[in-house]
């Protein structure tokens, strides 16, 4: 089994924070393919495919976020190597001996992370591409600010039931958004639909608030990827459904929403599992928009989270879009105005 080519083509594009325009400009050609989609984006890069339905009293709205943790240079050192700091979160100790790539302008520079030394707290990171001075770095046209990747490569698990890649978070979110515009293009429905992607949720979540306010949904479905653990700790699995996160520490899923999508799951047999999160998603800001709005996110199950290589699964992959997909088939306008109390 094999990612199909728009995930890989995502996997591909660099995007890190505040740096999105591949994305931006992959979602602006797959839109503009899907004549019953008209696009609608913001200042700062989130973009979104929106369908107008056969009741325009209420919007929904499937989000996901289309940057990537990453590293920036932050000084050019006398020896010609380059101190770099994370751009979201990342483990420092995760990332000592990592190929990175360096994109300056139109050129790439593979190299190295190195430390001064390895310790249990390790406060500086750096970059080693083979230079031997910092006029030489320099003369490169490498500068402050520019961004570092890890390693794009793609590969799959010997038994076809995991793959492993840069970037799971989020090209996750934004392939299956890709896949549900595809598959709602000619499909009516009573209410208005709004599917895409936020810029910067690795940095503060703030597309969400910029795209949340462009929208203003009332019923909303994050897409996202979260942390699992199952090798060492077994409250959670691969293979057994993507995540319906419940709590974080700065969300908290209504609670008639929760045991709406608990009675719509049970009724498809749909796989899932309920999760507890210690990290937050774009839902911590969609769901403060104007008024309110009612939703949660639905994770796709990823180890080695904000490393060089991530692994999740091929079933939760592929139930994450069936779940969403029945979801946004389950609602109407009565169901609508049920959840949100009008």
């Amino acid at each position: 089994m094999k990612l199909e080519k728009e995930f890989v083509d995502l996997l591909n594009i660099f995007s890190p924070s505040s740096n999105e325009d591949g994305i931006f400009n992959y979602f602006l050609e797959f839109i503009k393919k899907h004549e019953n989609f008209t696009v609608l984006n913001d200042k700062l890069g989130s973009i979104y495919g929106y369908k107008k339905g056969t009741s325009s009293e209420f919007k929904v709205m499937i989000s996901s976020h289309s940057d990537e943790v990453s590293y920036q240079v932050k000084e050019i050192l006398d020896k010609g190597i380059l101190k770099i700091e994370n751009v979201g979160r990342i483990a420092s100790n995760y990332a000592i001996g990592s190929v990175l790539t360096l994109y300056s302008g139109k050129n790439k520079y593979k190299g190295v992370v190195i430390v001064e030394k390895i310790e249990e707290t390790i406060d500086n990171l750096y970059f080693d591409i083979g230079a031997i001075s910092k006029d030489e770095i320099i003369s490169l046209g490498i500068r402050i600010g520019d961004f570092l990747s890890f390693d794009k490569e793609i590969f799959y698990s010997s038994n076809d039931l995991r793959f492993f890649a840069t970037g799971i978070d989020n090209k996750f979110g934004c392939y299956t958004c890709l896949k549900l515009l595809s598959y709602f293009n000619d499909i009516s429905l009573p209410f208005d639909l709004y599917i895409g992607t936020n810029v910067m949720e690795e940095v503060g979540t703030r597309g969400a608030i910029t795209a949340s306010n462009l929208i203003n949904p009332d019923i909303f479905i994050n897409l996202d990827a979260s942390p699992i653990n199952d090798l060492f700790n077994s409250t959670y699995s691969l293979e057994k459904g993507p995540f319906l996160r419940v709590k974080d520490p700065e969300f908290l899923i209504d609670k008639n929403f929760l045991d709406y999508l608990h009675n719509l799951f049970a009724e498809k047999k749909f796989n899932y599992q309920d999760y507890f999160a210690t990290g937050g998603t774009d839902a911590r800001k969609i769901h403060l928009n104007g008024t309110g709005s009612i939703g949660t996110t639905i994770a796709l199950p990823t180890r080695f989270i904000h490393t060089g290589k991530s692994e999740a699964s091929f079933k939760d992959l592929n139930e994450s879009f069936k779940i969403v997909k029945g979801i946004i088939e389950d609602l109407n306008v009565l169901k609508i105005k049920k959840l949100i109390r009008k």
